[in-house]
């Protein structure tokens, strides 16, 4: 038995390696033609997958309701309000109520008048001017009518609400039987209390307008028509005109009315118009100016009270703040009443 030798192993390695190159070649290097479909084992075959679609944007989701939403505010209901038996409209504020109380005179639950209301002299009525109430130029207004005879004195007040208790700046007109205006105070110095004092002209039917000096705002308030108790030293009733004298300082129009004096007694001197602004002069017995009032604030009812230095003839002049105007007017002088 002959034995192998290494170059015999060689050889037969190199065979061998031939051998598996052909097998090699005759699995993997057959061309695609040659492969058959139907005995390919698709379950072994991982076939190439499209690229996915980027995602689609979601809108974003809507914020949820607030825990704690806020609402409109509730209105607020009229206050409750029970009129005292006195001038002064209303005490502080009641608790909140839903209507106005029906026990008010001349006022329905809405807090205004039922169409005109009659007012009897020293009668007090106590209401109030709402959103709903009758409107005249945007104005909200009430409607008081009186009888009046020829030369009747008398004293009309509109009284508004106390500070902090739905306030009223009152404004007061006093139209005469023809619904001309015969006074008016429009408060133009924004005081709690609009007055007139009057002597009636004629006899008949007067008619009260209670409104407020602002369009919009509203409140509560107190009217009463009283008899004038002053004594008058002087009452009388005169125009300015082109006929009257006038100043050098502006060339306004200016009527004197002389008055008897004693020493040491205080007077009261008013002058009311509706068809100007008043101003007022106090001239002594030498005809030297003692004291004035200039109604800065624009009233049309204005008033000095003075204490007399000494005896003798006094003279009250009344003019206009504006030299162009011209109108009727009231001066009164009492030896002791008391300031507005």
């Amino acid at each position: 038995m002959n034995r192998i030798t290494p170059k015999n192993t060689s050889v037969s390695l190199s065979i061998f390696q031939l051998f598996l190159s052909i097998i090699f070649l005759s699995i993997f290097a057959l061309p695609a033609s040659s492969i058959n479909p139907d005995k390919i084992d698709k379950g072994s075959l991982t076939l190439p997958q499209s690229p996915a679609p980027p995602p689609l944007p979601q809108p974003l989701p809507a914020a949820p309701p607030p825990s704690n939403p806020v609402s409109a505010p509730a209105p607020v209901p009229p206050q409750a309000y029970y009129p005292p038996k006195s001038y002064d409209p209303a005490p502080s504020p009641a608790p909140v109520r839903q209507s106005f109380p029906h026990d008010v005179v001349g006022c329905d639950d809405k807090g205004h008048s039922k169409l005109i209301r009659q007012i009897l002299l020293g009668e007090v009525v106590h209401c109030v001017l709402g959103e709903d109430s009758f409107r005249k130029d945007g104005r909200p207004i009430h409607m008081y009518e009186f009888q009046g005879t020829a030369e009747q004195a008398l004293d009309i007040k509109l009284i508004g609400g106390k500070t902090g208790d739905w306030q009223l700046n009152p404004y007061l007109v006093l139209l005469g039987p023809d619904r001309r205006v015969i006074s008016a105070d429009d408060n133009t110095s924004r005081q709690r209390v609009a007055q007139v004092q009057v002597k009636l002209p004629t006899s008949g039917t007067y008619t009260i307008l209670a409104s407020n000096r602002e369009a919009k705002e509203f409140g509560r308030y107190s009217v009463v028509v009283e008899r004038d108790l002053n004594r008058y030293s002087l009452d009388e009733s005169s125009e300015l005109s082109d006929r009257s004298q006038r100043l050098t300082q502006d060339n306004s129009a200016f009527n004197p009315s002389e008055f008897q004096g004693e020493q040491g007694k205080v007077v009261t001197i008013r002058a009311s118009s509706y068809s100007f602004f008043p101003a007022l002069t106090l001239l002594d017995p030498d005809g030297q100016i003692i004291a004035r009032n200039d109604n800065k604030a624009g009233d049309r009812n204005v008033a000095l009270e003075y204490r007399l230095p000494k005896s003798g003839t006094y003279k009250a002049i009344v003019n206009s703040i504006r030299p162009e105007d011209r109108g009727s007017y009231r001066l009164t002088i009492s030896p002791s009443a008391q300031r507005r």
